[in-house]
Formats: structure tokens, sequence, C-alpha cells
């Protein structure tokens, strides 16, 4: 009887001990299974803090023509956590690591384009890092050209078609007492930024359409970048524009040219666009703005109808915020509307930016 009990005790421990295991085990599978997650959820508060510090106005929004060229790390980061395997040490090592490049990244970025943050507070330049852009930049010469869309070859045009594709770099757009429906200056490098300016007729419609030929340089961060200059000539035919903005900035200010249609898309740049009562659009001003920032200033004699879909971004009138919520569908209309002499039609889709209506 003895021998038997002892027997049934050994069982019992045997079995506590298997018992007390499992869920350590469980746990380890566990960890396996969702660690991967950590750098992937460093990154996104990396890319959040940027956007914070665009929308704030502490980072120009033209960083990101920088850091959408370092997409390799992300492959980096999977190659390192392929290499550490999948343990809890091999993810606090991935996490480090991942801080590490982040915060190197993010204070070489804001140092290079002389963000309003560092110039806040003073923060000095170091030598090493002009000279690696230096090094790293292949963007090579500066060049310089003027192209002249020649009224003269077009006589019996009755309007225009203005489209406007800049993915990095800044532009202007302005009107100007010339015969000539456009004039376009730029500078910008060999291999980086060179401009493509196509010019067409349908019917009796002159279609222009500007974009940036295929990028074959690595620059790092250099704040110097593209620039385009486009004026365009007063005349009465109307001009419908598009504008297409990558991660670039755009200003428009129009005062004598009168507007058809006008539609922007903003990725992560900037836009600015400021019209005149007399040549404001004829049909509603359609604006995307995906994570950037746009803005409209019009005359307060002007009457508006704003029609806005915000999904976690921010809507501003007259600096006053409508809206940093979720809301779709929904229409502000001013005082004057019924009463104006010239009125807007704005409609609006904001992601994560934001956008203004302001007033002069």
């Amino acid at each position: 009887m003895e021998v038997i009990w002892v027997k049934e005790i050994t069982m019992n421990e045997t079995t506590q001990k298997i018992e007390t295991r499992q869920p350590a085990k469980k746990k380890q599978r566990h960890w396996r299974h969702n660690h991967g997650g950590v750098v992937g959820a460093l990154f996104l508060i990396f890319i959040g803090l940027v956007f914070l510090g665009n929308t704030t106005g502490a980072i120009p929004w033209g960083v990101w023509d920088y850091l959408w060229r370092l997409w390799p790390l992300i492959l980096i980061f999977v190659g390192l956590d392929m290499l550490f395997g999948h343990t809890r040490t091999a993810a606090i090592i991935s996490a480090i690591v991942a801080i590490v490049l982040f915060v190197f990244v993010g204070w070489w970025a804001l140092v290079s384009v002389n963000a309003p943050l560092v110039s806040r507070w003073n923060i000095a330049t170091p030598s090493w890092i002009a000279r690696v852009n230096d090094t790293l930049d292949t963007r090579g010469d500066a060049q310089t050209t003027t192209q002249t869309i020649y009224a003269a070859d077009y006589p019996d045009v009755t309007q225009r078609e203005l489209g406007i594709d800049v993915g990095a770099g800044t532009f202007t757009l302005n009107d100007a007492l010339q015969a000539d429906p456009l004039v376009l200056r730029s500078s910008y490098y060999t291999n980086f930024g060179e401009p493509k300016l196509t010019v067409s007729q349908t019917d009796k419609t002159l279609v222009m359409e500007f974009s940036q030929r295929s990028s074959r340089a690595f620059f790092g961060f250099n704040n110097q970048s593209p620039q385009y200059d486009f004026s365009l000539g007063q005349s009465d035919q109307p001009t419908n524009i598009t504008v297409d903005i990558g991660a670039g900035k755009g200003d428009i200010s129009l005062t004598g040219a009168p507007v058809g249609t006008f539609e922007a898309s903003v990725g992560a740049g900037e836009l600015v666009t400021a019209i005149t009562e007399a040549v404001a659009p004829a049909k509603t001003m359609k604006i995307d703005v995906g994570a950037g920032k746009a803005t409209v200033i019009l005359p307060r004699s002007v009457g508006y109808r704003l029609s806005y879909d915000v999904g976690v971004g921010s809507l501003k009138v007259d600096s006053k915020e409508i809206t940093r919520s979720k809301q779709k569908d929904s229409t502000l209309i001013s005082e004057n509307f019924g009463s104006a002499k010239t009125v807007v039609e704005l409609d609006v889709s904001v992601g994560v930016g934001e956008f203004n209506l302001e007033f002069k």
C-alpha cells in the first residue's frame, strides 16, 4: 500500500509540473506571434510625429521631398527581424535599432531643411552633414530654362486648359499682361526636376500640360529643390486649371485671368490659392487634401458655399476651426451668399491633412 501511495504522489507531482509549464509555452508562442509589430508601431509613431509637426508649422511640408526616398529602411527593418529571429530579446534589439535610426533620420532631416523648430532652438548644422549631403548629391548641374507658348501659333483658341503636376519642388502661378498664353521659367538639375511641358489643341481649346521627368538622382537631405514659375497671360479666355501636388509646394495668385474650373489634389505637400473677385471660378472649385495642407484666399465681398467631407483632419474658415473629426456631406454657407455679386462654390475633401478658407 505504501508503494502505491508513493507512485500516486509522484504522478500527481509530474502532472502538476506539466500543467504549470503549459501556460508558459502558450505565452511564449503568443509573444512570438505578435512581437513583429513593434517596429511597425514605431514607424507609425514616427510618421505621425512628422505629420503633427507639419500641421503645427514646426516642420515644413517640404521635408517629405526627402523622407519618402528612405523607403529602403523598411527593407532593413524586415531583414533585422529575420536576422535576429522571433524572440523577446530579438524584439527588444529590433526596437532599439529602429528608435535609433528614426531619431537619427528625423534629426538629420530637420537640420538639413532648416525647419522652424530647429531655427527656434538655434541648433547649428554640423559641417559633416553638409559634406555627406554633397557626397550623396547626384542631381547634377543646376539648370535654368525659359519656355514660351506663343499666341501666334494658336490664333483660333477660345479657351485654355492648364495642368500642373509637381511631385517634388516648388511652383508659383501668376497672371501677367502678356500676349502669350504661358511663360514658364524653370530652375532644376540635370538629373532631378527636368520640366516637361506639352502643348496641344483640341477643337478651340489650348491644352498645356506640365510634369517632371523621372528623377535619376539621390540627393540626401538637401533643401535646394526645383523651382517652377508659371506666368499665365491675362485674357478674356477662361482657363481650366488642374493641380496635382505630391510632396511639393505651390503658390497660386490670379488677378486678371478668369478661371473656368479649378481642381486640386494635394498629397503631402502644401498649396495656397488666392483669387480676386474678377477671376472667380465659374464652376465649383474641387479640392482634395490627403495628408497635406491647402488654403484658399477669397475677397471678403465674395459669397461662398462650402461643401466638405473631413476624415481625421481639420477644416478652418476665417481662422475658426469648423471641424476636427469625421464629418461627411456637410455644407457651410456665408451670410452674404444670396446678396453677393460674386459667389464661389467649393467642394472640399480632407483626409488627415488641413484645409483653410481665408479672406482678405
